[in-house]
């Protein structure tokens, strides 16, 4: 059993924790960007786990994850879970935030987050693709040097259309998916959609 996660911190605390310390080694966590091309199959930079091996898992579980990521990014992470899952069956599991939701509501109502335009390429200021804004700028458009990713974003932009998307006061993103958007985000990467809903709690 394999676990990434961008913090460190968490990743710590997983390794802490009494279940992981009584799996006798079967839980392998390290710390990865899951938006960095071969990211799960390189394994971690600090922590000296193996590689996941290609198309070796039967499932994979994504827990408010995508969310947290730029548009662009959530398109690669999708990619590198396809890559370590099999081929004949293997399956991913989402949770993450919907439109609609009462903290979505909360975050349209108040002065001090803001609505980030979802287009934006990863390598602007808004977006460094890894959970958290590196500062207090507006989002900037792209330059001559960013075509790619500004294409890259448009096209995940796209997928992602009916979401919103926020930056918290803290510097922090939130995306919310609308259904369709989350199943053109995995579509569009070769999954074919089993399930998919929207629950009340």
């Amino acid at each position: 059993m394999y676990a990434c996660d961008f913090s460190e911190t968490a990743i710590g605390i997983l390794l802490r924790a009494p279940a992981a310390l009584r799996s006798g080694g079967r839980l392998r966590a390290f710390v990865a960007d899951a938006a960095r091309p071969g990211a799960l199959l390189q394994g971690s930079q600090m922590h000296a786990f193996p590689s996941i091996e290609r198309h070796s898992l039967a499932a994979a579980t994504l827990i408010f994850a995508l969310s947290a990521m730029s548009p662009a990014a959530m398109v690669a992470a999708v990619e590198n879970v396809k890559g370590v899952l099999s081929k004949h069956g293997g399956r991913a599991f989402v949770r993450d935030y919907a439109v609609g939701d009462m903290a979505s509501a909360r975050l349209a109502g108040r002065s001090t987050p803001r609505r980030l335009h979802a287009w934006l390429p990863a390598s602007s200021a808004a977006n460094d693709g890894g959970g958290k804004t590196k500062n207090k700028k507006e989002p900037r458009d792209a330059g001559a040097g960013d075509g790619d990713a500004h294409a890259r974003a448009e096209a995940a932009a796209a997928l992602l259309s009916g979401g919103e998307f926020f930056a918290r006061g803290d510097g922090t993103r939130a995306f919310y998916f609308s259904e369709g958007g989350l199943r053109r985000l995995f579509e569009s990467a070769g999954f074919v959609t089993e399930s998919l809903g929207t629950g009340e709690s």
